[in-house]
């Protein structure tokens, strides 16, 4: 056994106490091992491949606390579905005061705000709450299932109130996969949703939650789907589900490592090369549960084609790198007449998220986390992470 961090803090399980912890190796695993003085000892899978965790995971020492770059505010915790998988299934909490929300959005120092509930769409007075947010400046987005954007005249009203940009729920293009995690068929109007999106030039995060055995086999039909719409979807969002709410059971876990080997399965790289990519990237994008792609820059990153001054033997090679990777369609209809100009052909982003839970946080590493959740009985905003395992408790409430 090899100790990898031997100080850090995390959560106490069943307390949800702060609690002393290490990170410990063993045959090539990674291990989160700690101990909580009322109820013992725990050891937890962190990660099921070292390298994976050296590399993206272990940076707490490295860096000092950022400042939230985003604050999520729960608007409502009213829904109008009721999945068998739900961080948030506690529908009777009242909705924050549009007074209080104001003040903590008035508060917060980062450039973006993000709508989130239940279903933020719920909230009548949400035109109101996206027309605040953008006459101070700042980015303004929501995160939706969608089924209220169904109706066209509704996101017409979102987009006269400022909205640009949505983060859309989206599990697959099978019904039975919407049976599984959201318990009906919402393939249909789900769509429907999109295509008004579409039509009103809104900027949309496809949003999976990736469920071990029910929608992996659906990753790869929503990546071409994004990269033939690229021109109003510019990011796909996979996100594990954990043990939060109604989730999964710990053994259910999918890892980071599962989820970038999948990913460079379906763009057909290597797993390695994905992840040097994610660390050549700026700075603030390093998340501690995750890993970024920015797609055009990762498959045009060899520097004969940069380097290449000929614009015709440019835009040979540009076609000749890309068309393999995204397909003709997609390439027709992201390029355009931007190859070999040094134009961005595209602005599309993947981005993995292997969230962490009471069982795998370490309150260390989400230091440098740049994503924040508003504490409602508080005003206080707390890492993202900690807000999503708090969720069940009265501190959010």
């Amino acid at each position: 056994m090899n100790i990898l961090k031997e100080n850090t803090k995390s959560l106490c399980p069943v307390c949800l106490q702060e609690i002393d912890a290490q990170v410990v190796e063993d045959n090539g695993k990674v291990y989160i091992c700690k101990s909580c003085v009322q109820h013992g000892n725990f050891n937890f899978l962190l990660e099921k491949n070292v390298q994976v965790y050296k590399r993206l995971m272990n940076r707490s020492n490295l860096e000092q606390r950022r400042s939230f770059n985003n604050v999520m505010i729960a608007v409502t915790h009213r829904c109008n579905s009721d999945c068998p998988i739900c961080y948030l299934p506690n529908k009777d909490t009242p909705d924050i005061s549009l007074e209080n929300m104001k003040e903590a959005i008035l508060n917060f120092d980062g450039p973006e705000i993000r709508l989130s509930g239940g279903e933020p769409t719920l909230r009548e007075d949400l035109p109101q709450i996206i027309e605040f947010v953008c006459k101070l400046g700042k980015r303004c987005s929501i995160i939706t299932n969608g089924l209220r954007l169904a109706d066209r005249r509704y996101v017409k009203l979102l987009k006269k109130s400022g909205l640009k940009y949505v983060n859309f729920s989206f599990n697959g293009f099978n019904d039975q996969v919407y049976q599984r995690i959201n318990g009906c068929s919402l393939l249909k109007i789900k769509l429907k949703a999109l295509n008004n999106l579409k039509r009103e030039n809104m900027n949309i995060a496809l949003s999976v939650m990736l469920v071990k055995g029910v929608n992996e086999n659906e990753l790869q039909k929503i990546y071409r789907y994004c990269l033939k719409n690229s021109h109003f979807v510019s990011r796909l969002r996979i996100r594990t589900v954990v043990d939060v709410g109604r989730g999964c059971e710990p053994g259910e876990q999918i890892y980071l490592s599962d989820m970038i080997t999948a990913m460079s399965k379906i763009i057909g790289v290597d797993e390695k090369e994905l992840i040097e990519h994610s660390l050549s990237l700026p700075c603030k994008d390093h998340l501690p549960c995750g890993l970024n792609i920015h797609l055009a820059r990762f498959l045009l990153k060899d520097s004969c084609v940069r380097k290449t001054k000929n614009l015709l033997f440019r835009k040979i090679k540009v076609i000749f790198h890309l068309l393999p990777k995204v397909g003709l369609r997609a390439f027709l209809n992201f390029s355009g007449g931007k190859i070999g100009t040094g134009l961005p052909l595209f602005n599309f982003q993947i981005l993995l998220r292997a969230w962490p839970d009471k069982y795998r946080i370490d309150l260390g590493e989400i230091e440098r986390c740049p994503s924040s959740h508003l504490v409602s009985a508080t005003g206080e905003v707390i890492p993202f992470c900690y807000g999503l395992i708090l969720n069940n408790t009265t501190l959010l409430l």
